[in-house]
């Protein structure tokens, strides 16, 4: 957006159009990342004597929280190339500005799907990327929550 070229309505107009109509993938995607930070947390904090000297730290990365989980065992490849995809999914969102999820992008989401997964997925394709986006990311967050499930209370 170029705000020296256009008027005050222009803009306007587009930032409105924007937060009434466009980008209804975004919320799906960002209450996923918000979701799996929270339990890449638990993961960290249940393999660290002191949790909260290193998690107290809010200059960590979401992407540095996979690794570490992951150096710690307490995720397996597939996690991490999932919660990778997923971040990367939320950075394109959030920082650029005509970003337009596609649907070959949510594939990157799927841990060992069921038939049953992939019919949902396929279905919710039809309705759009957005849609596409919600299946996805339910998926994705069960799969998350089962990673903790021993932890949780």
């Amino acid at each position: 957006m170029d705000f020296k070229s256009l008027s005050h309505e222009q803009i306007d107009e587009i930032i409105t159009g924007k937060l009434v109509f466009d980008n209804a993938a975004l919320s799906p995607i960002l209450t996923a990342h918000l979701f799996i930070e929270r339990v890449l947390d638990e993961l960290i904090s249940a393999r660290l004597a002191h949790p909260k000297t290193l998690l107290g730290n809010r200059n960590m990365t979401f992407e540095f929280k996979v690794d570490l989980a992951r150096a710690l065992d307490a995720l397996e490849e597939r996690h991490v190339s999932a919660f990778k995809s997923l971040n990367s999914i939320r950075n394109k969102l959030s920082h650029d500005w005509d970003y337009s999820l596609s649907i070959p992008e949510l594939n990157s989401l799927k841990i060992n799907w069921t038939d049953i997964q992939n019919s949902a997925l396929k279905t919710a394709k039809k309705s759009g990327a957005a849609e596409a986006s919600r299946i996805a990311v339910i998926f994705l967050c069960w799969e998350a929550l089962g990673l903790v499930k021993d932890t949780a209370g």
